[in-house]
């Protein structure tokens, strides 16, 4: 007959005690595996560093696309805003076609230059299906000419590298292109879904076969427990006959808990040969690919930034020399203000000539001057083109030193003498 060892409820207690401290210390280590593995995936997607690299560089170059924007803005708004534009209606005839032409070359210099700005914001591709697709040109016409432009050149030159000599080197293992390393990428992931269902479904089976052995243990402790109570009463026939009982039932649960323990065993055995290696080894090449992944992904984005900015940089330099052509086009036909004329600019000149007055005593003009310049012949200078009666009335600017000054003096109030002006 089978025997086990005899145990109460405080050896119960530690048994079930000790089963759930190994549950727990299992499931630290296998979060502790998560950890180590979730910091090597880090590793693997970002090798080196690349993404933050990229996404440094990305910010760099849409800085400097900025400051060449607000360059480029501060020289056409000192352009046009020393162009008078209300001046625009005042072209009339010919003018109107060149001044058409400036106009439109500078707004077409101005959108260049806006667009220019906007495509280096732009966000990247972000999986390998849309970097697929962008590159799909370029693989179909992989000839550079002059006419290129700077972003198709970057991606012909990315596409070289998928395909040429060191592809695998880029790609991974046995890639050949883009498309397979989708396809492997793919096959991989549910392959790991596969295995990890499969895992999470050994691991119900095991708590399982664990609650059963718990269940035969806790059984047999308590049937031992009987046994013991049952051997300190005194002999009697009842007692043998209880005794036999209990020891035919210890005998019977005791294989019963061999039993389950074993196939816990066995199971356990069994899944961590099976399923646990080839989800390690599975991780393991899905960890390769996915890293090559990202290496495309970095190489794709740091090619595809250059290519834009020095697109960009030459659509700005085309959109400036255009803003410029076309501000001193406008600035050509653009007919300047004239200022205006004062009154005494604009009338004809009055010819001066020589004359001699004489202010009568005892008129209203005599007041003016003083007593000694009254009554006597007085040097003056004409304005008036006309030649005056003698008698006035005239108006003149009196030269004589001692009676300087202009007078406009009545008819019979004084007299003048001079010569007509040619």
């Amino acid at each position: 007959m089978m025997t086990t060892p005899a145990v109460g409820p405080a050896t119960l207690k530690a048994t079930s005690e000790l089963l759930t401290a190994a549950r727990a210390l299992m499931g630290q280590e296998k979060a502790g595996e998560a950890t180590e593995q979730a910091s090597a995936t880090d590793q693997v997607l970002d090798p080196g560093g690349l993404l933050s690299q990229a996404r440094q560089a990305k910010r760099s170059y849409q800085a400097t696309s900025r400051w060449i924007l607000a360059s480029f803005a501060i020289v056409g708004l000192v352009l046009f805003g020393s162009l008078p534009f209300s001046n625009i209606g005042k072209i009339t005839g010919l003018d109107l076609l060149p001044m058409g032409i400036g106009l439109g070359c500078a707004a077409a210099g101005i959108a260049l230059a806006i667009w220019a700005a906007s495509i280096v914001a732009e966000p990247l591709d972000a999986s390998l299906g849309a970097l697929e697709q962008r590159l799909e040109p370029a693989m179909n016409n992989r000839r550079v000419r002059w006419r290129t432009d700077p972003r198709r050149r970057a991606e012909i030159r990315l596409v070289e590298m998928l395909t040429g000599n060191e592809k695998q080197a880029h790609l991974g293992p046995g890639m050949e292109d883009i498309s397979t390393l989708i396809k492997k990428l793919g096959e991989l992931e549910k392959k790991r879904l596969a295995q990890v269902t499969d895992a999470a479904r050994h691991d119900e089976a095991l708590k399982g076969l664990d609650s059963a052995v718990s269940a035969h243990l806790a059984t047999l402790v308590e049937l031992r427990q009987q046994a013991h109570d049952i051997g300190q009463l005194a002999s009697t026939p009842n007692k043998r006959r209880l005794a036999r009982e209990l020891a035919a039932r210890i005998k019977r649960e005791s294989a019963a808990y061999a039993a389950a323990a074993d196939a816990r065993a066995r199971y356990a055995l069994q899944a961590s040969a099976s399923a646990g290696g080839s989800l390690a080894a599975t991780q393991a090449e899905l960890d390769t690919y996915l890293g090559h992944r990202a290496m495309i992904l970095v190489q794709s984005a740091m090619m595809q930034m250059r290519g834009t900015f020095r697109l960009a940089r030459l659509l700005i330099v085309i959109g400036a020399v255009l803003t410029l052509a076309g501000g001193t086009l406008y600035a050509y036909v653009l007919p300047v203000d004239t200022p205006a004329k004062s009154p005494s600019e604009g009338a004809p000149r009055q010819p001066a000539a020589a004359a001699v007055i004489t202010v009568n005593k005892g008129t209203d003009i005599a007041g003016q001057l003083p007593d000694s310049c009254i009554g006597r012949a007085l040097q003056a200078l004409r304005l008036d083109q006309k030649v005056p009666s003698r008698n006035g009335p005239f108006d003149v600017i009196v030269t004589d030193p001692a009676c300087p000054g202009s007078l406009s003096v009545p008819k019979d109030q004084g007299t003048i003498t001079s010569p007509a002006t040619s």
